[in-house]
């Protein structure tokens, strides 16, 4: 049941070549390539190449697959990273999509080693993941990060999406005009109109630019294929693919009123779907590196205007980096990346640093220049300098063409070098021009070198001594030995300091160059991610000792513990305090559970279980505490002979459940949708107590026929074997003062707390539900005890402290539930529930209207018992280890768990019964995901037979319970489920149960 998607990538030669290995991404899941060598075949004609060379692949091991059934085997996201990257240098070669990331600091679940890509995969899957089944394939730059809101996607050929902006950015972008009156439908599109034309178009349109994420059809992506030269009967393209401009000549076609006619285009529906402000955030040039970079650090203060919490970004880019301390507070707009800055270096502002091996040297940089190093065959580098702004565009000898902001011959002229003694022609584009020298190590006069070469009057420099001496104070990781020491590698190979020689513009016009566009081809990628993990490394034990303090427990720490191992880390010590200030009572639980994966990674195996069962020991201490701390004093209520009596509905999970769970709610609240409903006409959860004469406790449970007696704590305190008959009620009664932990004046014995509570006890309890039904039943009917003791002992319970004791009272089972099932069942009706991250869960209620359940219960509603049933404790104790440690896949599930919530409660808002439908689906599907167990063949063989008929269906329960919940398309299709499922049941227990919201929810009446 799972979401399936293929992502095609367009890199650069030398990053397509070894893609797969380099990076671990696997074929059929993954596949890059680059557009064939000296073809420019633009964004049309390369998707079109991408499709193909991707099927021709599969094709490997699928001879007789066509074109069109691989489109339909999984739905597409196609990335374009290929270009030159002419104004981001620093990761043409790489290609764009795979540029490192910072982990967001306001975030969780991302990781050290993450690229652009990873950041914007979730947007794209998520579009297409809800867009009609008929879009097969998603179109995107490898540039932009999308964030936000996902829209929702009509039935359409082509769906483009836009952010709305002004005519001043509009002239720099692809821009869509809708007419006013059809918002949605796309008029026509221009590339880049001036300012004076969209301001006389906007008095009949609406205008948004262009993201460059576009959604196609099946239909349209076969005509675009044809438009780049595809030849259906014969699988190819006859005479090679042709370049085709996919915004441009594709994009001006579109349209009701397109600006350039196409007639093969002529009937395609094609939509724009506005985005959301902030959701688009483009990575196009070294200055946007570093400003989206930050704009997006500081959007959580934006957004919250908490600068406590979140002060705003220095605009200093540090990864992959060991700094000497050369940065101060005058610095900012700096990038440095996979690279070592030592005490040394002098910085300024507007820098983009990356790829510096270990060095030692003195040397400064002024504001505006950047510095990229490339390995290059196997031992070589190439230096490569720029301006922050440099466009990379131009014929070299044009004054108007810019490098390191200036002309780019008065960078000649100040080194007494001119264009032509550099073998250069001056008509060359100057990506084309071989102007960055090869070294063939990293020596002090490559230092030396360097500050001619970036210096702004390079001519005017002494050889030596140029920059200020170093200071004396000498931190960490300050030389080559020292930071190679403490990385466990080898410092870079040193030769003598006279391969340069003094003579630096002798060594430049003689030396082998390359231009920026043979790096592109030549760079050594391997190199570069070796270099890349050297700093990791050396930054990891740092980042460790102070992992109290920073974004380190945001991080996916399962994936942080694989890396580390890796580079042969070992696990940090134990550590059993609470963080600084004792502000966060689980942070030792989440370094255990980080600690345990360590160990694990080093196949100490059962050491690891150890460890887990102890971050869990310490989740459950630190919620039992809260109701420790705040005992009661249980004093009888009930007159001799009076009997109370409490009953509770039984609770349907409609989504959201796993966000109520510990500890994903405690760190990041929870959301849920669900309903209170009776069975057959009845509250299915009864529990009744009295008083006795006999200082004693008795249990008696009707539907499984045992009774229980208890005359002293030790008995009592038996409740954590699950499954035991009356682990609930003697968990209850301690929570309610039976227990010496949770009484303000504790008694010294049970039979003396008994006696001053007002004699013995009598609880007798009914569960009308089987054990792993998935209707919250065990966790309602903890509710159900302890609301009647509440209400026989005088403790006062409101609700919120009725459903927080049922969420410690699981902890004292170690079961570890949520809050949802307890809320679904005490509180009445249908009602979307949220709560705040914190230890102490207060829950909003948002109360919904009953009519459209009222009216489609039992009618196109329906609820089905399969015969087949699971307990969950083993899947919670599983979710709640990831949960813990951020696993950045289960994040996203239970985020979008959690919309879910919030769209079928506007679903039921509005009466949509479609809408409802599709929620509750997709919540299956979802918990499938999170376990694939949830679903067994039984239950899948259920659905296959009747899901012709279905709007929606869903296994209640977060662990796969025994209710299906069923939601038909209509009244008839509803009887067809009820024919074919009566006709020929699964099981003999399998039968349709009765059921009806309840209006009261959790009742306690007296005798």
């Amino acid at each position: 049941m799972a979401d399936q998607f293929q992502i095609l990538l367009s890199l650069p030669p030398c990053s397509a070549s070894d893609y797969a290995e380099r990076e671990q991404r696997p074929f059929p899941a993954w596949y890059a390539c680059s557009d064939p060598v000296g073809s420019h075949l633009d964004s049309g004609g390369g998707t079109a190449w991408l499709l193909h060379q991707a099927w021709q692949r599969q094709r490997q091991d699928a001879a007789d697959l066509s074109f069109g059934d691989w489109l339909s085997q999984s739905r597409k996201v196609l990335i374009h990273a290929g270009g030159e990257s002419r104004r981001t240098p620093a990761y043409a070669a790489s290609g764009k999509a795979l540029v490192p990331m910072p982990v967001w600091r306001w975030s969780h679940g991302q990781h050290l080693e993450q690229t652009l890509l990873e950041l914007q995969l979730p947007f794209m899957r998520g579009v297409l993941r809800d867009a009609p089944e008929d879009i097969v394939l998603a179109v995107a730059s490898g540039d932009v990060l999308l964030r936000g809101a996902i829209p929702a996607v009509p039935p359409c050929d082509v769906a483009c999406l836009g952010v709305w902006s002004t005519p001043e950015q509009a002239s720099r972008h692809g821009v869509f005009f809708c007419r006013r009156d059809e918002q949605e439908q796309l008029a026509f599109a221009l590339q880049k109109p001036s300012r004076e034309t969209v301001c006389e178009l906007v008095e009949k349109h609406n205008f948004l630019l262009d993201t460059g994420l576009w959604l196609f059809s099946r239909r349209a992506v076969m005509a675009l294929m044809r438009k780049c030269g595809w030849d259906e009967a014969q699988g190819g393209f006859p005479d090679g693919p042709r370049s085709y401009s996919l915004y441009g000549s594709w994009g001006e076609a579109m349209g009701t009123t397109p600006s350039r006619p196409d007639a093969a285009l002529a009937d395609f529906r094609c939509v724009v779907l506005p985005l959301a402000p902030g959701a688009f955030n483009h990575f196009g040039t070294s200055r946007e590196l570093v400003q989206t970079t930050v704009a997006i650090q500081n959007s959580r203060i934006e957004q919250s205007q908490n600068a406590g919490h979140f002060p705003r970004h220095p605009g200093i880019i540090t990864q992959n980096a060991v700094i000497g301390g050369a940065l101060h507070g005058d610095n900012h707009s700096i990038w440095i990346e996979n690279g070592h800055v030592p005490v040394g270096w002098q910085l300024a502002s507007d820098h983009v640093i990356t790829g510096v091996p270990v060095n030692d040297w003195q040397l400064t940089l002024p504001a505006g220049v950047c510095l990229d190093v490339v390995p290059v065959g196997d031992h070589q580098y190439c230096l490569r300098f720029y301006g922050m702004d440099d466009a990379f565009r131009g014929a070299l000898g044009d004054h108007g063409t810019r490098w390191l902001g200036q002309s780019a011959g008065q960078w000649f002229q100040d080194r007494g070098l001119s264009i032509a003694d550099c073998d250069l022609d001056p008509a060359q584009d100057i990506q084309q021009a071989a102007l960055f020298p090869m070294v063939d190590a990293i020596t002090a006069d490559t230092g030396h070198f360097l500050q001619w070469l970036c210096s702004i009057h390079g001519a005017a420099m002494s050889v030596r001594g140029a920059t200020a001496a170093a200071s004396s104070q000498r931190p960490a990781l300050n030389t080559p030995a020292e930071l190679a020491g403490a990385a466990g590698g080898e410092a870079c190979v040193r030769s003598a300091d006279a391969v340069i020689g003094a003579d630096f513009a002798a060594f430049y016009r003689c030396c082998p160059r390359l231009s920026a566009s043979d790096l592109a081809a030549q760079a050594n990628l391997k190199r570069l991610k070796a270099q890349r993990r050297f700093f990791l490394k050396a930054n990891f034990a740092p980042l460790l000792a102070s992992r109290k303090r920073g974004f380190f427990y945001q991080l996916d720490l399962q994936r942080t513990a694989k890396l580390a191992a890796g580079l042969g880390i070992a696990a940090p010590v134990a550590e059993n305090g609470a963080g600084e200030n004792g502000q966060d009572p689980l942070w030792p639980a989440r370094d255990a559970m980080f600690r345990a994966e360590m160990i694990f990674c080093q196949g100490r195996h059962d050491d690891a279980d150890r460890e887990r069962a102890r971050a869990m020991s310490i989740l459950r201490e630190a919620m039992i505490a809260q109701a420790s701390a705040a005992p009661v004093n249980p004093h009888s209520t009930l007159n001799d002979e009076q009997i109370l009596w409490a009953r509770s509905p039984v609770r349907l999970d409609l989504a959201g459940g796993w966000t109520d769970t510990p500890p994903q709610c405690l760190f990041h609240g929870g959301r849920v949708l669900n309903l209170a409903v009776e069975l057959n006409g009845q509250p299915p959860l009864q529990c009744f107590i009295r008083r006795s004469e006999t200082p004693e406790i008795v249990l008696r449970s009707i539907d499984l026929g045992g009774e229980l007696r208890l005359q002293d704590y030790a008995e009592l305190r038996q409740f954590t074997q699950v499954g035991g008959s009356f682990a609930i009620p003697k968990a209850a009664l301690a929570l309610c003062g039976f227990l010496p932990e949770f009484n303000v004046s504790p008694a010294r014995t049970l039979r003396e707390q008994l006696q001053a509570w007002g004699g013995g006890l009598e609880l007798t309890m009914l569960s009308a539900v089987p054990k792993g039904s998935g209707l919250g039943t065990s966790s309602i009917l903890a509710a159900t005890i302890l609301g009647a003791l509440n209400d026989a002992c005088g403790l006062g319970w409101q609700h919120q402290e009725l459903l927080f004791r049922t969420l410690v009272l699981e902890q004292l089972l170690t079961t570890g539930g949520g809050w949802q099932d307890q809320v679904g069942g005490v509180l009445p009706s249908i009602k979307l529930v949220e709560s705040r991250p914190g230890l102490e869960q207060r829950l909003a209620i948002n109360w919904l209207p009953e009519r459209m359940i009222a009216e489609h219960a039992n009618r196109d509603m329906m609820l089905y018992y399969t015969g087949i049933t699971r307990v969950a404790k083993g899947i919670l104790h599983t979710v709640a280890r990831r949960m813990f440690l951020n696993d950045h896949e289960q994040l996203g599930i239970l985020q979008e768990i959690g919309d879910l919530a919030t769209q079928g409660a506007q679903a039921v808002q509005i009466g949509d019964w479609q809408g409802l439908g599709k929620t509750i689906n997709r919540s299956g599907v979802l918990n499938g995901v999170l376990d694939a167990a949830t679903y067994p063949p039984a239950i899948v063989a259920i659905l296959d037979r009747i899901g012709d008929h279905l709007a929606g269906a869903k296994l209640l329960g977060a662990g796969g319970g025994g209710y299906l919940l069923l939601m038909a398309k209509s009244e008839d299709a509803a009887n067809r489920i009820r024919a074919e499922l009566n006709g020929n049941p699964p099981n003999k227990l399998a039968h349709f149960v009765h059921f009806a919201l309840s209006n009261t929810g959790m009742q306690t009446t007296r005798s």
